[in-house]
């Protein structure tokens, strides 16, 4: 089943997204994840992945290691950053490749994350928000970014390929791009002052 894109994949279980074109590269994998194959329970049920949640720590690391094992992740290739609702997109180092999920270690404060190291998984916490998963076929290299109202406001998409050009030499010709889904119209609403910021930011855009 093909969403624009995205491909509905079941494995043991864990139900998620795969970004076809992305895949089809043969450069990078892609994966949008459902509450679907996890362990937790009550409001946290069953995939849950934020240790922000009334869950018991190790029934997220366990679901991320589901995940991983669905998806084709390595576990000790993961990366997580504390999203801010912000633009800043922050190029991954040694240092923090593995480190957050099994170690609570975070140090990065980031709504974007980018990389041109071979066999790194990024990961980005979205729901009302919207995940954009930027590939540059050329040199190769990956971004993900976390775009809510405000990032999307100010442009996080644009701000993550002028990071890739400035730290890879990207070139937005060689890029390919997936929305991720999101909270639509029918169930999130903003006031006027909002409305109006995004119609002088994006003209013609704001149906109202």
């Amino acid at each position: 089943m093909v969403h624009g894109g995205f491909v509905k994949i079941e494995r043991n279980g864990v139900v998620y997204y795969a970004v076809s074109f992305l895949e089809g590269t043969g450069l990078a994998r892609a994966a949008f994840t459902t509450r679907l194959g996890g362990v937790s329970a009550g409001e946290a049920a069953a995939m849950n992945f934020s240790f922000a949640r009334k869950d018991e720590p190790e029934n997220v690391r366990e679901n991320y290691r589901r995940i991983c094992a669905a998806a084709g992740f390595s576990t000790d290739r993961l990366v997580v950053s504390r999203q801010v609702h912000g633009t800043s997109i922050h190029e991954v180092t040694d240092n923090e490749i593995g480190r957050g999920i099994f170690d609570d270690f975070i140090n990065v404060e980031a709504d974007g994350l980018m990389t041109s190291k071979r066999g790194v998984a990024l990961i980005k916490h979205t729901a009302d928000c919207v995940p954009v998963y930027i590939l540059d076929t050329g040199t190769p290299a990956i971004a993900l970014a976390h775009a809510g109202w405000r990032g999307t406001l100010e442009g996080i998409a644009g701000v993550a390929l002028r990071r890739m050009a400035e730290n890879f030499g990207t070139k937005p010709a060689d890029c390919m791009a997936a929305i991720g889904p999101s909270i639509g119209p029918c169930c999130f609403e903003v006031g006027q002052d909002i409305a109006l910021a995004f119609e002088s930011r994006f003209h013609g855009f704001w149906d109202r």
